[in-house]
């Protein structure tokens, strides 16, 4: 199933419109919510919870292409999660750069999980592996995160 979001911009695109190619994430952001109109924190805070996603969920890469900006509603919307739910339990990739102290309501979603409710919402889509590496990975994000 795929959603087509015609006023989304990917951030390859913005990269380069913005000349941003090849600058580091914070100031990337910084012109992104500058040139847009949007609030540096929300953005901030937006794209902190879509680095912490592609942990949970175990997303080693995404191209970006894949990160997508709606200008109009100031939302950021990951797409293509072809690579995510592995085996492999390895946060390497992602937390030691989006980590920070864990938000309140991120911490409470991240403790909730277990692996029952992951068996009866994402049994049919994924094996007990999967769900079993996810939950290894949320928590190593809370060994290197909680403070």
């Amino acid at each position: 199933v795929r959603v087509l979001v015609e006023s989304a911009v990917d951030l390859v695109s913005i990269r380069s419109y913005e000349g941003l190619e090849g600058k580091e994430r914070e100031e990337t952001v910084a012109r992104i919510s500058e040139r847009y109109g949007l609030n540096l924190e929300d953005l901030r805070e937006q794209v902190y919870r879509a680095r912490l996603f592609d942990a949970i969920i175990g997303k080693p890469h995404r191209d970006d292409e894949d990160k997508l900006l709606i200008p109009v509603e100031g939302r950021v919307l990951l797409v293509d999660h072809e690579e995510a739910f592995p085996v492999d339990s390895s946060i390497d990739f992602m937390v030691p750069v989006a980590c920070n102290v864990l938000h309140g309501d991120v911490e409470l979603s991240l403790e909730t999980l277990d692996h029952q409710k992951l068996e009866i919402e994402l049994g049919p889509y994924l094996n007990g592996e999967q769900i079993a590496a996810l939950l290894e990975r949320r928590n190593k994000i809370f060994e290197r995160c909680k403070q």
